[in-house]
This record gives structure tokens, C-alpha cells and sequence, in this order.
């Protein structure tokens, strides 16, 4: 009976209840890990709406260089947008075990870029779908999204999902304390 009492204990995690008797309260380690993935995407989808509305509207706000350039906007744009994913890896971040920080971030900025990179497919097929109202007209579009990906612009979505992701997970996992092999 202890055997299978311990069985059932290792099986099972406990998870945040607040249920008065939370020892009472059961659930697959498995349905755990899921609900974290899936909490990991609603964070990062959240973050990519606040990226490309809320900075992007605030870097229109900043003026063209006198040489007509667009490039302050973009690098408005790119801080804004680095600040926004790494408060949203932060929030995601605050909850997992701080030993796994620098590798849970950098999933957290993994999976935010290609969450963005699909997002931005999926926007532009369905966009050309409903302004033209010909399915035909995709097929015009889709050549486009390879050029697309080897754009320097696709290389900074990288680059401020991934780096601060990687950042706040390395600085919450300095924090961790350490073991000491015996």
C-alpha cells in the first residue's frame, strides 16, 4: 500500500489551489506542463498585440530624421518592442523554477517570434482574402513571404523576443540558489 501511495505522489503534483484542503486537490504533472505551454503562448500572443499596436503607435509618434530617413521611428520602435517582451518574459517568468529561468526565457522568446512570424502569414493571407475576395489572389502573395524572412526586419523580430527573453532569464536564474555536489 506505501508503494502505491508513493507511486501516486511521484505521479502527481500539487497544484495552486485555493481550496481549503489543497493537499486534496490532484493533477497530472502532465496537465501542468501543458497548462504552462499554454499560458506561455496567451502571454507571448498578448505581447505580440501590445508590440504591434501600443509601440508601434508610439514610435509613429516619434518624427523622421531631417534626411528623411525613417530610421528613428524603427529604432524607437525596436527599444519599445525589446521593454515590451521582456516584461511579458518577466510576468511568465516570475513563476517558474528560477534553476530553468535561462532556458525557459529563451523558449519564451522562441516561441514569441515564431508566434509573430505565423501571425504575420496568417494576417496577410486572410488580409489579401478580404480585400480582393478572390482565393486566386493568394497565390500572387504567397512568393512574398520567403523574401519576407531574409528581411533585416524579420531578423530584429528576432532579435527583440529572443535577447530580453534571454536576458531576464539569465538574471532571474543568477538569483537561484546554487547546489553543491557532495
Amino acid at each position: 500500500m506505501r508503494h502505491l501511495a508513493h507511486k501516486l505522489v511521484k505521479r502527481y503534483a500539487h497544484a495552486r489551489s485555493t481550496h481549503p484542503h489543497a493537499h486534496g486537490i490532484l493533477k497530472p504533472r502532465k496537465t501542468i506542463r501543458a497548462m504552462r505551454f499554454e499560458r506561455m503562448i496567451l502571454l507571448v500572443f498578448l505581447g505580440n498585440y501590445v508590440i504591434n499596436e501600443v509601440a508601434a503607435g508610439l514610435s509613429a509618434l516619434v518624427p523622421i530624421s531631417e534626411d528623411g530617413s525613417g530610421w528613428a521611428p524603427y529604432v524607437v520602435f525596436a527599444i519599445l518592442a525589446a521593454i515590451v517582451a521582456g516584461l511579458f518574459a518577466w510576468w511568465f517568468l516570475k513563476t517558474s523554477p528560477r534553476s530553468a529561468a535561462l532556458k525557459t526565457g529563451l523558449t519564451f522568446g522562441v516561441v514569441g517570434a515564431v508566434v509573430s512570424i505565423v501571425t504575420t502569414f496568417v494576417s496577410g493571407i486572410f488580409g489579401t482574402l478580404f480585400d480582393t475576395g478572390s482565393l486566386l489572389a493568394i497565390w500572387d502573395v504567397l512568393p512574398n513571404f520567403i523574401p519576407f524572412l531574409w528581411d533585416i526586419s524579420t531578423l530584429v523580430l528576432v532579435g527583440y523576443w529572443i535577447i530580453p527573453a534571454a536576458l531576464v532569464g539569465w538574471y532571474l536564474e543568477r538569483g537561484a540558489p546554487r547546489t553543491s555536489v557532495v
